[in-house]
This record gives C-alpha cells, structure tokens and sequence, in this order.
C-alpha cells in the first residue's frame, strides 16, 4: 500500500509540476497537487506500519524459543514470554512488547 501510494503521489507531484506556474496553477494542477500531498502522506503512514510490522514479526520470530532445536531448548525459566502493553492519557498514548527471559 504504502509504494503504491507513493507511486501514484509521485505520478500527481508530476503532473501538478507541468500545469502550475510559480504558485498558479490550473484547476487540473491543483487537483493533482492535493492529491499528491494527501497520497504522499499515505504512503508515509503505509511504509512506517510495514516497518513496525516487519520489525515486530522479526523481533517475535527471532525470541521465539520453539524455532531451537531441542538440545538447544530454553528451560521453562529461561523462555522469553512477551507480554503487549498499552498506556494512555488525555495527552498520548504509548505500547509496546516487554518480556523476561
């Protein structure tokens, strides 16, 4: 999604480019330029999640202790068991993956 979108808001972005002057602009021109402002950031949010997506299912895959062989399994002790948190306020709001091994 996030490409795409950035594909598409490059493809505006040029189109814009051609029918403005300075900061005049034909009625096509400022379509093209709000379209490309409002798909810019979409694809700037879809490429972040993605990221925090990949890096997650990295992060989980790589402490998950079935993957190990078993003479190389952790004791029950010694498992990372990962726990998701949430925190919010009126002002923000936060999470995240905490775990003990």
């Amino acid at each position: 999604m996030g490409t795409t979108a950035g594909f598409v808001a490059l493809h505006n972005h040029t189109r814009a480019k051609n029918r403005c002057v300075d900061s005049a602009c034909t009625p096509e021109g400022k379509t093209a330029a709000d379209r490309s402002r409002v798909l810019g950031d979409l694809s700037t949010v879809g490429l972040v999640i993605g990221g925090v997506a990949l890096g997650t299912a990295t992060a989980l895959w790589l402490l998950d202790p079935s993957h190990r062989s078993v003479g190389e399994q952790r004791t029950h002790h010694e498992s990372l068991r990962p726990r998701w948190y949430a925190h919010g306020s009126p002002t923000g709001a936060f999470g995240g993956l905490e775990g003990t091994w």
